[in-house]
């Protein structure tokens, strides 16, 4: 009875400061068999966030937890928070080895405990708190009778139980028929759809998808973040690929709210064989509302990544990780391409405000390939007679000037790309003429070569000699003409020694740097640059999905 208890006291501040440490399902549950009251308060946390992780919970959360949203439309839209792990046909590392589907171990059946539910999935994962608390809910007023014989073709069923809604008036004419597949169907590829239709105030949404897995029209309309990577498939030769089809991200693109977007191994399949192009992105440019796009540990092709820069109609963060070290011949191997990243960017020059590129190139020796400095058409021509020009410009390894970009205030990017570099071009201008005008913190990457000396010993030395003069020269004039400056962080890569070995190392390449930005009031620090995504969510699941980074 209302009043009875001492909760129903406690403002609302107080109330939401206890929720804070209220974590577990079940203890949520309990909260709401306390009073009406209580209930309608707890709810909405307890159905705030739910997960379902394939891999370790059987499908009877998932149905059951269908079963309730589609049931009671109030419950779903408490829903905020999304989080979908390895469903529909995902295989996992056990099928690798002895015993299983590819010869590991098999998934959960239907009939296997879901011990880790409560405490691995949402608030909500196990929706009982409506069965338990609400009077008014009877799940017999939604029982679809015999129509379960097989003798009555699936469509069929489907269009008489929508008719029997319109004539119970019930306010969504597909609410019956989707109930009687929430029971009745076990494939996630149905039920996780399925699921997402009926979500409709989501807002945050955490998916390993299975491949070529995409939305339908006229759902998540109040989605605002993604963080999406694919699962563990099977690739040629049989080994492990992770690959997340770019394709099949559009029309999450195109969803009116979304905001922002992490990827993990974004792909495409565009690429170059003998001049010959396959599949190319079929975006179409400013056609989402995203503000902050990244692609961690991306692939995808040049010519599509420079498409996909122009879909949104006013980025504001872009962070974009790729190592392009791989070569296998002409046609796979890749020169510098900055100069055409700063040309797509400057559809946002107006509204980009942070920029993160950590596009690794290396240097290759092969004869007519485009990554080395010193290749010739001639040279291409003589392997390979019909080819057509393939070499980026010399100058292609530097971005160009940012000037314009008047809002970008973070910068992050290899330290060739505003110096230029000995193999392939100088920079045209000094670096702190390239620069935005309103920059606060620039991070610069630069690369590390070793040199073998007698005794075993090791000189390191940065590879790129440009890079320190234009630092050197910023920092003697960044306090008249970036007069929003703060912070300045060199980022090392190719240091792969002990902690300490390391951070003395970096302290003796840097310490001349150091000294200059103390002396002018601005803040300095070195590191070594870490590989790979930085996002939590995508970290953990790496650590599933890529065991030993085998590639």
């Amino acid at each position: 009875m209302a009043g009875n208890s001492p909760l129903e006291k406690l403002s609302n501040e107080i109330f939401d400061n206890i929720f804070q440490h209220i974590t577990k399902a079940s203890d949520l549950t309990s909260l709401c068999l306390v009073s009406q009251t209580i209930y309608h308060r707890s709810v909405p946390k307890l159905y705030h966030s739910w997960s379902y992780h394939g891999f370790t919970h059987s499908n009877k959360s998932l149905k059951f937890f269908l079963e309730t949203v589609i049931r009671r439309p109030d419950l779903a839209g408490h829903v905020k928070v999304l989080d979908l792990r390895e469903w529909g046909d995902c295989p996992k590392l056990e099928d690798y080895v002895e015993g299983g589907k590819y010869g590991g171990s098999t998934y959960l059946s239907d009939n296997d405990e879901d011990e880790t539910d409560e405490e691995e999935g949402g608030g909500a994962e196990t929706g009982e708190s409506d069965s338990k608390v609400d009077e008014n809910s009877n799940s017999d007023d939604f029982s679809v009778g015999p129509l379960g014989s097989e003798t009555i073709g699936h469509s069929l069923e489907k269009e008489i139980l929508k008719i029997e809604a319109e004539g119970l008036g019930v306010p969504n004419r597909n609410m019956l028929a989707d109930y009687r597949t929430a029971v009745t169907e076990n494939k996630e590829e149905i039920l996780v759809p399925l699921l997402l239709t009926y979500l409709s105030n989501l807002q945050t949404l955490y998916m390993v998808a299975p491949e070529g897995f995409t939305i339908g029209d006229g759902i998540l309309q109040k989605l605002e973040t993604l963080y999406i990577c694919s699962a563990l498939h099977l690739g040629i030769k049989v080994h492990r690929e992770y690959h997340l089809e770019y394709e099949t991200l559009l029309p999450f693109l195109a969803l009116p709210n979304l905001r922002s977007v992490y990827t993990l191994t974004p792909y495409t399949y565009t690429y170059t064989q003998f001049d010959s192009y396959f599949y190319p992105l079929n975006a179409k440019p400013g056609t989402s509302n995203i503000t902050f796009l990244a692609w961690d540990e991306s692939q995808i092709a040049l010519d599509d990544a420079l498409k996909a820069i122009l879909i949104p109609k006013s980025l504001e963060g872009l962070r974009w990780t790729e190592d392009i070290s791989g070569c296998w011949n002409p046609f796979f191997c890749h020169g510098p391409f900055h100069h055409l990243i700063g040309k797509a960017l400057s559809a946002h020059k107006d509204s980009l405000k942070m920029l993160d590129l950590d596009i690794r190139h290396r240097y290759c020796n092969g004869e007519g390939h485009p990554g080395n400095p010193n290749t010739t058409h001639e040279a291409l021509l003589r392997l390979h007679p019909n080819a057509k020009e393939r070499r980026t410009p010399k100058d292609g390894i530097l971005i160009g000037s940012l000037k314009e970009f008047s809002k970008l205030t973070a910068l992050s990017i290899d330290a060739t790309a505003l110096c230029g570099h000995p193999k392939w071009a100088p920079a045209p201008v000094r670096m702190i003429e390239a620069l935005p005008p309103n920059l606060e913190t620039l991070n610069l990457r630069v690369n590390i070569q070793i040199q073998k000396l007698a005794q075993g010993e090791s000189l390191y030395e940065f590879e790129n000699v440009m890079w320190k003069g234009h630092v050197f020269d910023f920092i003697d004039r960044v306090k008249d003409e970036l007069p929003s400056f703060r912070k300045l962080e060199i980022w090392i890569i190719g240091i792969y020694l002990e902690k300490e070995k390391a951070t003395d190392l970096i302290v003796a390449l840097t310490e001349d740097i150091s000294t200059k930005c103390k002396q002018a009031g601005i803040r300095f620090g070195a590191f070594t640059a870490s590989w790979g995504t930085q996002v939590p969510y995508f970290q953990e699941r790496n650590s599933m999905r890529n065991p030993g980074r085998d590639f």
